[in-house]
């Protein structure tokens, strides 16, 4: 074999080699797994299970500055800074409710056996969708930890009650009548059907219901909650003790107002309603939250 012939061959088997390895590292790099992306977890949906997502955000809880009206348990008022939490679009209705009381976690509703116990709403096939009422602050308590929730405190409970707005005195405003179709209060159709109580009603308001009304039958607040204001007093979590000391007291606070409501200074947005842990009234209900 002459010497151009074989550094022919050996030049072909170069290229050969290099072929081969040229096709098995390409043959590695189709085999070889590609890094799993780095993905960051989406945030909570602003809405989930009929809850609606608070902002965080700080506002000054209690008496506002012009309010002739406060009472001593809304002072001092105070700045208070609050992060997001989730609250029930509206109050725990009849129906679910029922789903609690079947599980046998949460006690049955109780009617009052005064004139109001017709407004009682679990004897009543045609109100499931009415807030429940007749129910204890423990009643409430055992029904929002059996759905993995709590009750509101009452610094969330006024910081939704407000949505959003600084220095009001009315979760409407100033002006001491609420605007036609806020919410569900003693108006001129309640003092109709108790003209004892004319001088405890809203004269110039008329929403059409004498007891509750279905939930979300009013206006919803900015944060998209219903009857927040109205329809029933809503247990909060703390006791009613001093504005700053919810730890310890006899008595829970309520809030928001209701369907026997008709003085103006008891829809206030820094009213404190306070009622024995044990006692179920007619026109007292519940939501709840979760962080």
């Amino acid at each position: 074999m002459n010497k151009a012939k074989t550094i022919w061959i050996v030049a072909l088997l170069v290229l050969v080699a290099a072929a081969a390895v040229s096709l098995s590292l390409s043959q590695c790099a189709r085999h070889t797994e590609s890094p799993t992306p780095t993905t960051t977890p989406a945030p909570p949906p602003a809405a989930t299970g009929g809850m609606v997502q608070i902002p965080g955000g700080s506002f000054i809880m209690g008496c506002v500055d012009g309010d002739s009206q406060c009472d001593n348990d809304e002072k001092p008022a105070h700045r208070v800074t609050l992060n997001s939490f989730y609250m029930d679009v509206h109050e725990v209705t009849v129906a679910e409710y029922s789903q609690c009381v079947s599980a046998g976690v949460c006690k049955a509703a109780r009617a009052e056996t005064n004139v109001l116990a017709e407004f009682y709403n679990s004897n009543h096939a045609d109100r499931e969708n009415h807030p429940v009422n007749g129910v204890s602050w423990n009643d409430a308590h055992a029904y929002c930890n059996w759905r993995q929730k709590r009750l509101p405190t009452e610094a969330e409970f006024e910081y939704a009650l407000r949505g959003g707005s600084q220095g009001y005195i009315y979760p409407w405003g100033n002006n001491n009548t609420p605007p036609q179709g806020f919410g569900n209060y003693a108006d001129k159709t309640y003092s109709q059907r108790f003209p004892k109580a004319s001088k405890e009603s809203f004269r110039n308001y008329t929403d059409g219901y004498v007891g509750t009304s279905p939930v979300c039958s009013f206006t919803r607040n900015v944060y998209g909650l219903c009857d927040i204001s109205g329809n029933v007093w809503e247990w909060c979590a703390d006791w009613h003790n001093n504005l700053q000391d919810p730890t310890a007291g006899d008595f829970r606070t309520s809030r928001g107002g209701g369907f026997v409501s008709g003085l103006a200074d008891r829809l206030r947005a820094s009213f404190r309603g306070y009622i024995g842990p044990g006692i179920e009234n007619t026109d007292v209900g519940f939501r709840c939250v979760r962080d």
